[in-house]
């Protein structure tokens, strides 16, 4: 689910269901970055499938948004403890956990959806 907040208490708000196609367990270890207040990334866990996923939302309320999956090939189990950050809307840079191979890794996106990317192991485990 995401909020999106009316008032600084959040008070009144609008909640959406950001993913509920993608697998039955979704939604985990999750981390958002607006780089507008019209567009937000959300970097997340599939669950089911061991995938790091990311939600590009095309609006405030992320009603409308295309979902990719960012990492499927790493490893078997990859995507947990992730962060996004956005420089500009059409390049975030996520950084997440490779269990399988206990390695940082990261994912340089080149696009808004990240549909096309770099994924780099920055550090690992031995």
């Amino acid at each position: 689910m995401m909020a999106d907040c009316d008032n600084a208490t959040c008070s009144t708000k609008t909640l959406t269901t950001v993913d509920s196609v993608t697998s039955a367990s979704t939604g985990r270890y999750t981390s958002i970055y607006c780089p507008t207040a019209t567009d937000c990334k959300i970097s997340y866990v599939d669950d089911t499938n061991v995938n790091l996923m990311m939600a590009d939302c095309d609006d405030a309320a992320c009603s409308t948004k295309t979902l990719t999956t960012v990492d499927s090939v790493t490893s078997a189990d990859t995507g947990y403890c992730a962060s996004i950050y956005c420089p500009t809307a059409d390049d975030c840079k996520v950084s997440y956990l490779d269990y399988t191979n206990t390695n940082l890794m990261m994912a340089d996106c080149d696009n808004a959806t990240c549909s096309t990317k770099t994924l780099t192991t920055v550090d690992t485990d031995n």
